[in-house]
């Protein structure tokens, strides 16, 4: 009798140990089935992160058009201004850099040295010395630049716009006049680039691009510029 009660004990802890190892395996099951999904949701949130700024850059940096021919068209231009020096506008730089990152890179490197060339020469106080700034501009790109010709472009077109204002024509020629002028200023109020400030005046501004929402939450991208923030927004 003793070892019949024994014997069902031991048969009812077997069944037992067998559940809770059934239990724990459909538990692991479960946690990784919802690890995957959630995984899946993360890529699909993702995904759609994507597509919502992509659809942000394109409407509210302006680099939208109405036709392949118009894009076509643009962009034979930003080659051409490109090629001859001249600055770009935002939206051109904003297309550079979302058609082309490598060459965005370089060509932002050209602006930022050709606003640079632009303060130095501002700073001048004799025709002396802007020549000899021009020149040491013209020295410093190197020969193997990717971008050197561009390079060489945007200097040549800062230096035909400075060396063409009046400002640069009122200037002493040499450290000797400009001790006899030592009385007179130059008019610092004259824009002696007129050409580059045309450019900015086509510009859209700075822009800048903010996202919010997590995980299985409602998505939105806000895009604030210069003169307007636009807020797109899709549910999860």
């Amino acid at each position: 009798m003793v070892e019949e009660i024994t014997a069902l004990k031991a048969q009812e802890q077997l069944a037992k140990t067998e559940k809770t190892k059934v239990t724990k395996s459909r538990k692991m099951e479960t946690a990784i089935t919802d690890n995957k999904e959630n995984q899946q949701q993360g890529k699909t949130l993702f995904q759609l992160k994507a597509d919502v700024l992509h659809k942000v850059k394109d409407i509210v940096l302006n680099v939208e058009f109405e036709t392949p021919e118009e894009e076509a068209e643009f962009a034979r231009r930003l080659q051409e201004k490109m090629e001859s020096g001249k600055k770009l506008t935002t939206k051109e730089m904003n297309y550079l850099k979302k058609t082309n990152p490598v060459l965005y890179q370089h060509m932002l490197r050209v602006q930022h040295e050709r606003e640079a060339l632009k303060n130095r020469l501002k700073r001048c106080k004799t025709k002396q010395e802007a020549q000899r700034v021009i020149s040491q501009a013209y020295a410093a790109v190197s020969k193997k630049d990717p971008v050197r010709q561009q390079m060489l472009a945007a200097i040549s077109d800062v230096a035909r716009q400075f060396t063409n204002s009046s400002r640069y024509q009122k200037l002493p020629e040499n450290a000797e006049e400009l001790k006899k002028q030592k009385n007179q200023k130059v008019d610092e109020s004259e824009d002696p680039f007129p050409e580059d400030k045309e450019a900015e005046e086509e510009g859209d501004g700075e822009v800048s691009i903010s996202y919010e929402g997590g995980l299985g939450s409602y998505q939105s991208a806000a895009v604030t510029d210069s003169t307007s923030t636009a807020v797109f927004s899709s549910e999860a």
